[in-house]
């Protein structure tokens, strides 16, 4: 069959309409299925969820994916702080911070106005208080490991900062322990420090124990340290005092004198627990030394307590001129020496000009009165004491 140009023949010529109608049966029948087979795929999934759902609850567990909690959003709606509020919290905020400042401050004072941040820690106070506080000015540090307050003793800062504690003299001096001649600030190092020397300050090179403030060696190697440096009768001078106060014990003297070199053990015999002062101490060892019998601390006539008393009629003073110079002092000394004078004895009185910076004076007037013997004793008598 013949076909015009572009013209299809009239067996192949189709309605529009009924291919139209053909085309939306066909979709329709296509979405049945679809909806069919979706049906079908989600009882499948709900069948199998089920299935699932009896498992888990048949062993015990608990599903792997909980419902994820709905999100807290409180915040949101919290409301904005009153100006009377704010004021407060402000308030309560600087109230907090002036409270730890005074808990650092009072722990800082308890401890010298020196202490390490170990320490402070250990009282409970944060590293950041610790911190802010150094940052504030209110305190300040000293290397990695110190903090101090800004009125610290300087002595102790320069100690601190050279890599030692506060040694021998200088030691003891802060515990109110006699010493005779204060010499320049004295460090105490530990060998294994690697700490220079130093210019303005003597180290002194040995194993210690430091103080419960921990920028002092203890009372039993700051005497050590002393004992080494100075004469017998200052270094006794010193430990009479320490003695005296209570800060060490007598089996404390025991093991001093085992640390000491054996020269200084004849010391000990020559301690006396019951001396006041450095002063009596530093007349009692030498007159003990040239073989006269001195007592500590004796009842005098016409009350009170005299120093020293020689021999048993020679009493003694050594007295610092800032008690002794006070009016009812004095008249109370005036008193006690025409009752030793009225009594038949003796007495003499020495300030601490005397014992300190004239001490062989102060000896020899003491032996020129013991030559002269008791008052009213016999030739006999002056004799032995001379002698």
């Amino acid at each position: 069959m013949r076909h015009r140009l572009g013209v299809p023949s009239r067996g192949t010529i189709r309605d529009p309409l009924q291919n139209e109608e053909k085309s939306s049966s066909a979709r329709d029948a296509s979405s049945a299925r679809d909806a069919s087979s979706a049906r079908d795929a989600s009882s499948a999934r709900d069948a199998s969820s089920a299935r699932d759902a009896s498992s888990i609850s048949s062993l015990g567990c608990i599903p792997l994916l909980a419902p994820r909690p709905p999100r807290c959003d409180s915040w949101r709606s919290r409301p904005a702080l009153s100006t009377g509020d704010a004021v407060r919290t402000a308030r309560d905020r600087a109230v907090s911070h002036d409270a730890t400042m005074r808990d650092l401050r009072s722990d800082l004072l308890a401890a010298g106005g020196a202490t390490t941040r170990v320490a402070l820690r250990a009282l409970g106070h944060a590293g950041r208080s610790i911190r802010a506080a150094v940052e504030r000015g209110d305190l300040q540090s000293v290397g990695r490991r110190w903090v101090v307050l800004p009125e610290a003793d300087q002595a102790i800062i320069t100690a601190l900062e050279a890599g030692g504690v506060l040694g021998g003299a200088t030691a003891l001096a802060s515990y109110g322990v006699w010493v005779t001649h204060v010499p320049r600030l004295q460090i105490a190092t530990r060998p294994s420090t690697g700490a220079g020397a130093m210019t303005t300050a003597d180290r002194i090179w040995a194993p210690f124990e430091v103080d419960a403030k921990q920028w002092r060696v203890g009372v039993l190697d700051a005497l050590l340290q002393h004992a080494k440096r100075v004469p017998h009768d200052d270094a006794i001078a010193s430990i009479d005092s320490a003695w005296h106060q209570g800060l060490i014990a007598e089996e404390q003297i025991d093991e001093l004198f085992r640390r000491l070199p054996q020269r200084c053990r004849p010391w000990r015999r020559l301690l006396e627990a019951k001396a006041q002062s450095g002063l009596e101490t530093l007349v009692r060892v030498p007159c003990l030394e040239r073989g006269w019998r001195v007592e500590s601390q004796v009842a005098a006539p016409g009350g009170g307590f005299s120093d020293l008393l020689i021999d048993g009629w020679l009493y003694v003073e050594a007295d610092g001129s800032e008690w002794h110079d006070e009016p009812k002092q004095a008249a109370k000394d005036r008193k006690r020496n025409r009752a030793i004078t009225d009594r038949g004895d003796r007495w003499l009185r020495f300030g601490y000009a005397d014992v300190v910076h004239d001490r062989p004076r102060t000896i020899a007037t003491i032996a020129a009165v013991m030559a002269q013997g008791r008052p009213g004793g016999s030739a006999a008598g002056r004799a032995c004491s001379a002698a």
